[in-house]
């Protein structure tokens, strides 16, 4: 085995225990109303208990490999039952203006797009967000992306860090996905009447 492919393998195990960290203080801020599921390298399954909008969220680290430094963003990933055109989409429109939406998810982009969903947004500093709705499945699959939470691999000096939530950011992270479920589900919402 290689000098650098070592060196890889201690840097991923670190951020997986960065990554364990950060589930913990999810799984805090939620209680009881969470459970632990599965659990693989750089993968983490929290079981949702009477959450009606969804039974599960995966949190996991998608690494980048930059020239001095390996960025491991965490990504929030969950299935939402809902109907609409196979194919629509919906994501985030660059610098957190609002979302915007194609086939049926052009009303659901203009739902989400509003001050209370933005301003979760902005502050868990959630750099990207997308649905497809595969209708074979019946689900809306999301994905969003989050600085708070994410780790750093630097270089120079050679260091992991990371960017802490506290239990308020995993609780308005956690109103965020309710959020984008409650309007991908179907839930025709007002857009202030999303709290």
């Amino acid at each position: 085995m290689s000098r650098k492919k070592r060196a890889g393998d201690v840097i991923t195990r670190k951020a997986d225990s960065k990554l364990e960290h950060v589930v913990r203080l999810w799984a805090t801020a939620l209680g009881p109303h969470c459970e632990r599921g599965t659990s693989a390298l750089l993968e983490r399954e929290l079981l949702l208990v009477g959450v009606a909008e969804l039974d599960r969220l995966l949190l996991s680290y998608e690494a980048t490999s930059k020239l001095f430094a390996t960025l491991f963003d965490l990504v929030l990933s969950f299935d939402v039952r809902g109907e609409a055109v196979d194919g629509s989409e919906i994501e985030l429109a660059a610098g957190s203006r609002g979302f915007v939406g194609t086939g049926d998810g052009r009303e659901i982009a203009r739902i989400l797009s509003n001050p209370l969903v933005l301003e979760r947004v902005d502050g868990l500093g959630v750099t990207g967000a997308g649905a497809v709705f595969s209708q074979e499945d019946g689900l809306w699959r999301v994905r969003m992306k989050s600085l708070v939470g994410s780790s750093t691999w630097n270089l120079l000096p050679p260091v992991l860090q990371l960017i802490e939530p506290d239990l308020d950011d995993c609780i308005r992270g956690m109103e965020l996905v309710r959020m984008m479920c409650a309007a991908l589900g179907g839930q025709r919402l007002g857009p202030d009447s999303l709290c």
